[in-house]
């Protein structure tokens, strides 16, 4: 085990210059953990946005790592992974393909199984735990206790390892949750025998100018100590933090798609009608698409795939969010009203590696998020009674499980994404919109929602035409007077 007096030394001189009092605390009490390596514990860090979190966590992994301890960094989504990487400067996996491993089935089908862990003395760190949920839908595996309990299954079965949990509560929760479960310390205490936990609140003093940072450390106050106050920003304030009219926006996507890059600029909506709106508006006006889908789209995938993945190690599986982009789009099949088209592209997460699919064009003007389940019976029973009548005696299951069609990548458009899609995530240029209905409940999820879409801009971020009731008066008389 690492020498915890050098790790104490390590972490208190490489963060001295910006050391706040919170991050104090939490060295204290990683300190602690470290020091009951060999007992039955974990270790919760929640922070808020600004807070540096991953700065703490990128910094005891140098410390561990130079002393010869194995540290294994995952997150919950590919970009949340990159996220991490970029952060820390080590590389980063997600928890999927990390605890995962698929097998066939003898018709063909997958089958989602945990690993051996084979690790031994390894802390596992990992972020954005917010997302992590325990429901059964949220793992692959289908179990009870969902994608928390399977990560914490799988760590346990190496030799002395540790889980080291990271995560802000003051975003939004898994879908279908009312909380995050991997942050509630009687949640991991279910596990555990004791949860080791530290929680930093103090925005870094070099973070203290932005404007995104400000605004959703108010968000956060409102969200710690909800009483039903919602926020009115001032966006004359900061440089970075500004509000435009929908007239306007697709000139600023455009610059933004000059200075930044496509990969650093999104558009974050309420829901999925609305981002597939956005979507078709941005495809034609910035790129001149015509075509479902075409060479150069930026895509994501809205359900799990093994099929076109299962002999590339590195990849076991496309998971659902995982972000493509297209290089060629070719050979267009029609099958009564659905749409296949062939495509070759990489993964955000693995660029260096071409993947060649099949992918099904319905899924991309669904309101939904993705093909709804009664279409998707449809074209299957269709499909597999086509398969009977084309191969006769030779029909199986085997063939169903390895037909191109029924195994089609079902795909989104990614230059708008809803709130839910894009956590974990971070954008240079983060355009919000902000659009509220009648219906809309101004209530702690709306602030949950607010602060999760804000967090996720690092330099920039733009509201999209906001009601006068989230604006202060000059602003709003500001974007009033910027419409004409």
């Amino acid at each position: 085990m690492a020498s915890i007096h050098y790790v104490h030394k390590y972490l208190i001189t490489n963060l001295n210059d910006r050391l706040t009092s919170d991050q104090s605390r939490a060295i204290d009490t990683l300190i602690e953990f470290l020091l009951n390596w060999k007992n039955d514990c974990c270790f919760l860090l929640k922070g808020y946005a600004g807070t540096g979190k991953t700065t703490l966590l990128g910094t005891l992994v140098r410390a561990l790592r130079e002393q010869s301890v194995a540290c294994v960094l995952l997150a919950p989504t590919g970009r949340a992974a990159k996220v991490l990487s970029s952060a820390t400067g080590f590389q980063s996996s997600t928890i999927h393909r990390e605890i995962y491993a698929i097998a066939e089935r003898n018709d063909g089908t997958p089958t989602y199984r945990l690993r051996e862990n084979k690790r031994a003395n390894t802390l596992f760190v990992v972020d954005e735990a917010s997302i992590i949920g325990a429901g059964i839908d949220n793992s692959p595996s289908h179990r009870h206790g969902g994608l928390l309990r399977d990560l914490v299954e799988y760590i346990r079965g190496g030799r002395h390892c540790k889980l080291l949990l990271s995560g802000d509560e003051a975003q939004l929760p898994p879908i279908g949750e009312n909380e995050s479960p991997a942050l509630q310390p009687s949640v991991l205490e279910n596990y555990f025998g004791k949860v080791f936990q530290a929680t930093l609140r103090e925005v870094l003093r070099q973070d203290k100018e932005s404007g995104v940072l400000h605004f959703a450390t108010q968000l956060r106050g409102l969200i710690e100590n909800y009483n039903g106050g919602m926020p009115r920003f001032d966006t004359l304030l900061y440089h970075d933090f500004s509000a435009t009219r929908t007239n306007r926006l697709m000139e600023m996507i455009e610059e933004s798609y000059r200075t930044v890059g496509l990969e650093e600029t999104i558009v974050l909506c309420r829901s999925n009608r609305r981002a597939a709106l956005i979507n078709a508006a941005i495809r034609t006006s910035a790129f001149g698409y015509e075509e479902p889908l075409a060479g150069g789209d930026r895509v994501f995938a809205c359900k799990n795939s093994y099929r076109w993945t299962k002999r590339i190690k590195e990849i076991p599986f496309i998971a659902n969010g995982d972000m493509l982009r297209l290089h060629r789009v070719y050979n267009t099949t029609s099958v009564e009203n659905f749409t296949f088209v062939d495509i070759d592209f990489t993964l955000e997460e693995y660029p260096g590696l071409e993947i060649t699919a099949t992918a099904m064009l319905n899924a991309l003007q669904s309101p939904s998020a993705s093909l709804p389940k009664a279409e998707q019976r449809a074209f299957y029973n269709m499909r597999v009674e086509t398969l009977k009548e084309t191969l006769g005696a030779e029909f199986s299951p085997r063939a169903v499980a390895e037909d191109p069609l029924l195994t089609a990548l079902q795909l989104k458009h990614g230059y708008a994404l809803t709130c839910h899609k894009s956590q974990g995530g971070q954008w240079a240029h983060v355009y919000l919109d902000v659009e509220l209905f009648s219906t809309t409940a101004r209530d702690l999820s709306f602030l949950r929602w607010l602060y999760t879409a804000i967090s996720r801009a690092t330099q920039r971020l733009v509201l999209i035409s906001p009601p006068q009731e989230l604006l202060t008066p000059e602003s709003y008389e500001t974007l009033a007077d910027d419409e004409y």
